[in-house]
């Protein structure tokens, strides 16, 4: 069973009013459906993220995991670098995808100093991921 999520906006206003609750609840979804390979239901709730919050990164960070799960690690990047990083230039999580992107498109030295650095970081969930990254990184060599 799909469901579909649409905001419309006023033509006068360059965001929707809309409770940071049902933004998170969003969010969530549309990891839930990168997760379920439903990639098409992610950039459509990540597409009305971008109308109800502009600017925030994470949206453009949905649609970079999207292009990692697809095995596009280039645009990822791109995205991320392009959209993520200049709106939210401090997030580490968003960092952390990046050096994911970096290794993927195999630049695995910039990934891992990238997450070498991240492994450290204050935000926790950026350092756990991280360093299972980097766990994963020497398992395969």
């Amino acid at each position: 069973m799909g469901m579909t999520l649409t905001v419309k906006l006023n033509k006068t206003s360059d965001s929707f009013p809309v409770d940071s609750y049902v933004v998170q609840a969003m969010t969530k979804m549309a990891f839930h459906s990168l997760e379920n390979g439903q990639f098409m239901e992610a950039h459509t709730i990540a597409r009305s993220l971008l109308a109800i919050r502009p600017d925030n990164a994470t949206p453009h960070l949905i649609l970079a995991v999207s292009c990692i799960f697809r095995k596009e690690p280039v645009m990822a990047i791109k995205i991320i670098t392009d959209k993520a990083l200049p709106l939210e230039p401090n997030n580490d999580l968003v960092k952390a995808f990046l050096g994911l992107a970096l290794r993927d498109a195999g630049y695995a030295a910039q990934g891992s100093e990238l997450l070498t650095l991240l492994s450290l970081s204050k935000d926790s969930e950026a350092a756990t991921m991280a360093k299972e990254l980097l766990s994963q990184a020497h398992q395969g060599s």
